[in-house]
């Protein structure tokens, strides 16, 4: 996901990135990637112009006590109402101005996260800011069908896709 030179992130927040040690998943890495975008441009529209250096969008990764990959995406924003947070996944609803949002974005990241096994979480707190939380199932340790005490030529490997973002800022 590139930032870099972003409207929606220039002169609002600074991003702070937190990788930790999070296992390889399997999912559709153009989904994910429409996911990430998504948490992170309204983390972006979230937070008002201005104070860029007292304002943050914290993207941290890690493995929870299950084994699943998890992916916060937060910011300090303005935060979303409690009596909306239950609606936020509905398709079509939108807290934004006409124009800016069609209400679709956090229903398709939910449907794409549940059709990969995962599921999307969020927390918020009105003038504080949001957390949205995305947690998906680790892959299975793929080992060998052959005698796994007898050194082989093959290797197996999962590949996984990782979450870069690229920011132009000091």
């Amino acid at each position: 996901v590139l930032l870099s030179g972003s409207p929606n992130l220039k002169g609002r927040a600074q991003v702070v990135k937190r990788y930790g040690k999070e296992p390889n998943v399997l999912g559709d890495e153009t989904r994910l990637g429409q996911v990430f975008l998504n948490l992170l441009v309204n983390a972006a529209q979230a937070i008002p112009e201005g104070r860029t250096q007292s304002n943050e969008i914290r993207i941290t990764t890690r493995k929870d006590e299950k084994g699943q990959a998890v992916v916060e995406v937060s910011d300090t924003g303005t935060g979303i109402a409690s009596d909306v947070l239950p609606r936020i996944f509905e398709p079509f609803f939108t807290t934004k101005q006409v124009g800016v949002g069609t209400g679709l974005g956090l229903s398709i990241c939910h449907s794409y996260l549940q059709s990969m096994g995962g599921d999307i979480r969020v927390r918020s707190e009105l003038g504080k800011g949001t957390t949205f939380e995305v947690v998906l199932p680790a892959t299975p340790d793929l080992v060998p069908e052959k005698d796994s005490r007898r050194p082989s030529s093959k290797s197996v490997t999962a590949s996984g896709s990782r979450l870069m973002v690229i920011d132009d800022g000091p």
